[in-house]
């Protein structure tokens, strides 16, 4: 068991025995670091509040309300970021990161394809934070992201809380399959920004050589 499930894991069992409100609470927090900060394992604490759910200690209802309020308030602090300052920060420094040919190509590419991205974008730790960045940056209207962003926020929630109240006995091996899942999303994401910064700072030394 690695050490942040641990002390998760120390924290449920103070607050079963202290109220549930803390639980709810905490699960809510939980959603919204989760989005702001990818490598916290998120989504388990969710698979978590399920089981307990499960078990008695919770009622779903408030466990699914509590965390898909949380990850989708997580998720409009990011687009936020992302349309107020990111945007503006690659327009000022045009061309130094981003050519305005590619940007308008992503913008393109996001006109066209955003939902899709919005909403299984969430299936992907790690994934659903860039995406949501993403949007903001690309100009996707709040509109779109208000209803697509609580829809996938819905369907991912609902299934690791329906998976919790399935497994019942059998969630800590679950809980493990999560664990691995969500590290190799993230080393594909590593290695995918790595060879990203790779091919452009090959790029730039080629064209300060020309």
């Amino acid at each position: 068991m690695d050490p942040v499930w641990g002390q998760v894991n120390s924290f449920f069992e103070w607050a079963i025995t202290h109220g549930a409100f803390w639980i709810y609470s905490f699960l809510f927090l939980s959603a919204i670091v989760e989005n702001i900060f990818p490598p916290y394992p998120g989504d388990a604490v969710i698979f978590a509040g399920g089981y307990l759910a499960s078990s008695g200690h919770l009622n779903w209802l408030l466990v699914f309300v509590s965390t898909a309020a949380g990850s989708w308030a997580g998720l409009l602090i990011l687009f936020w970021l992302g349309r107020a300052k990111g945007r503006a920060l690659l327009m000022r420094k045009e061309g130094r990161w981003l050519s305005h040919e590619n940007f308008l190509r992503f913008e393109n590419w996001f006109s066209r394809w955003g939902v899709a991205a919005i909403i299984f974008g969430r299936f992907l730790a790690g994934i659903r934070s860039g995406v949501a960045l993403a949007a903001g940056i690309a100009g996707v209207s709040w509109k779109k992201i208000l209803i697509f962003g609580l829809l996938s926020v819905l369907i991912w929630n609902g299934i690791l809380i329906s998976l919790a109240r399935l497994v019942e006995n059998n969630w800590e091996g679950l809980y493990h399959w999560f664990g691995l899942y969500n590290r190799l999303v993230l080393a594909a994401l590593a290695t995918v920004l790595i060879l990203w910064v790779l091919r452009f700072w090959r790029r730039k030394k080629r064209a300060a050589k020309t």
